[in-house]
């Protein structure tokens, strides 16, 4: 009661109000008088469509300075949790290892092709042919392994930091989750915008990281079987079984292959004979 006859005291002296006054009523205006605006220099009440127009232009400035916090710190959190977890080195890590896996398989399936090419133009027979391309394989099969186990611990370590660093942005992101709820349906709706942003983000990545890997480890295992295939056709070791004949690792005792009785075998490794994976 105090405050609004305070108010209204410094109201009805108007603009002759000295600056103490100006200050006392400013501050009564401001901080307790609620339901009113200046005009002239007086206090008028609110009409209901004036109160909800403040209420509305008070909520956009809370929406705005939300959004923009918000905003500024997703893109801080971003960088510097990536940063943390070294995300972009282990990304570079994976696509360098990708491209090492590919290109090794890629040199056991030329293999063959070259020394075909060498055959013809020295004059080298067939058995000794198969020697050659037999060694040659033989000398890749190291450097397959190794690519194979580079690329498989470089795929596992993205996909922990890939993994981590979309559970630690949620952590960030629960707080203003709270937050947006508070503020309203049309906040929280674009807040979860961002967030499903996000996400699709993390998934995308992390679905490309499984097809890029997926693919690399393929090429290094069909090289791989290739080049066993290969070893295994100059050792003799074939099996009888009826209709067809089975190649089988001298090793292991696997099959590894078979072609149908009728049918030369050719290359294992150059792709174009008739074996058929066991």
């Amino acid at each position: 009661m105090a405050t609004a006859n305070a108010l209204k005291t410094l109201t009805a002296i108007g603009t002759s109000r000295n600056p103490v006054q100006e200050t006392e009523f400013r501050n009564l205006l401001k901080n307790k008088g609620v339901g009113f605006k200046l005009v002239n220099g007086k206090a008028v009440q609110l009409s209901q469509a004036d109160e909800s127009q403040k209420f509305a232009q008070e909520q956009r400035g809370r929406t705005g300075e939300f959004l923009g916090r918000f905003r500024t710190g997703l893109t801080e959190a971003t960088q510097g949790i990536s940063q943390e977890l070294g995300l972009p080195q282990l990304r570079q890590q994976t696509l360098g290892a990708g491209q090492t896996a590919r290109q090794v398989s890629q040199q056991v399936r030329d293999i063959p092709i070259a020394q075909q090419t060498i055959a013809k133009q020295v004059g080298i027979s067939a058995p000794r042919l198969a020697q050659r391309t037999a060694a040659e394989t033989a000398k890749l099969s190291p450097a397959l392994e190794t690519a194979q186990r580079g690329l498989q611990e470089a795929t596992s370590a993205q996909q922990f930091g890939e993994e981590e660093f979309g559970r630690r942005i949620g952590q960030f992101l629960q707080p203003f989750q709270i937050e947006a709820g508070i503020l309203g349906d049309s906040v929280k709706q674009e807040f979860d915008l961002f967030k499903g942003n996000v996400k699709s983000d993390l998934d995308r990545e992390l679905a490309q990281l499984t097809s890029k890997t997926s693919l690399s480890i393929a090429d290094i295992q069909n090289a791989t079987k290739l080049a066993e295939i290969e070893k295994a056709t100059q050792s003799g070791s074939f099996t009888d079984l009826g209709n067809r004949v089975a190649l089988i690792d001298p090793t292991t005792g696997q099959e590894l292959a078979s072609f149908n009785k009728g049918k030369s075998p050719g290359s294992a490794v150059s792709g174009i004979g008739e074996w058929e994976g066991a």
